[in-house]
């Protein structure tokens, strides 16, 4: 589950990779699998609501960032177009948390993270982060809740303040979760990247960050830097 922006699923190196609830039919606005939301062929958008004040359905990407975060993870291997993702059998569920010019909130994330493991995601990817943790413990227990009852493993990007998150926390990077792992950027070198967070105690691993092409909206590709992108990896 790519708990982000959005993904453009109609991305000609991300289409066949889509998560599909297959006990779902499309558009007829019911609740065909009585999970609790209508329509949720491909994921969740829990910034966006209907009357009743349930997410909707579309997920579709305006932004960008959660494109290329699929695109890393699992753009289509060998089918002669862009970038090959990581991992070349995943199926990509999206989830519309993030807005596009602001922060996230506890209780849209809680929402993504229950959403996700109820609906068999086994890994759940979170490129953001923020200073202010509005919600206490309640983004924390989730994640505990998710583990625990689905086995669902969160990993986070660490940030790019080149902080030292042990001492100036980001949320949900600096929660101590048996089930999140929290990732910092290393560069083409093997170096942290310049902008990366770090912590001795709050980071787990390093992945490779620094100018990272992947798919983007409108069907192209782009270049990008952050643990936004070592995340993923």
């Amino acid at each position: 589950a790519i708990v982000d922006t959005g993904i453009q699923y109609t991305h000609p190196d991300l289409k066949d990779q889509i998560w599909t609830n297959t006990k779902e039919i499309p558009g007829n606005k019911i609740d065909d699998d009585g999970n609790g939301y209508i329509d949720d062929v491909h994921g969740i958008n829990v910034l966006e609501r209907d009357a009743q004040q349930k997410p909707t359905s579309e997920i579709m990407d305006q932004h960008g960032h959660g494109t290329h975060v699929a695109g890393i993870i699992g753009a289509t291997h060998n089918n002669r177009l862009g970038v090959a993702g990581v991992a070349s059998h995943v199926k990509l569920m999206g989830i519309r948390a993030v807005p596009s010019d602001a922060d996230e909130t506890d209780v849209d994330v809680i929402e993504a993270y229950l959403y996700a493991g109820k609906n068999g995601a086994k890994i759940i990817n979170c490129s953001f982060g923020k200073d202010h943790n509005e919600g206490g413990l309640a983004v924390s227990e989730a994640i505990d809740y998710i583990g625990k009852n689905y086995g669902t493993l969160v990993v986070a990007a660490a940030g790019n303040n080149s902080s030292n998150i042990d001492l100036h926390p980001t949320y949900p990077a600096s929660y101590t979760n048996k089930n999140l792992l929290v990732v910092a950027s290393s560069d083409s070198s093997g170096n942290l990247s310049y902008f990366s967070n770090y912590g001795k105690t709050s980071v787990d691993v390093a992945a490779p960050g620094s100018a990272i092409f992947s798919t983007v909206t409108d069907n192209t590709y782009q270049s990008m830097s952050g643990t936004s992108m070592a995340s993923p990896v």
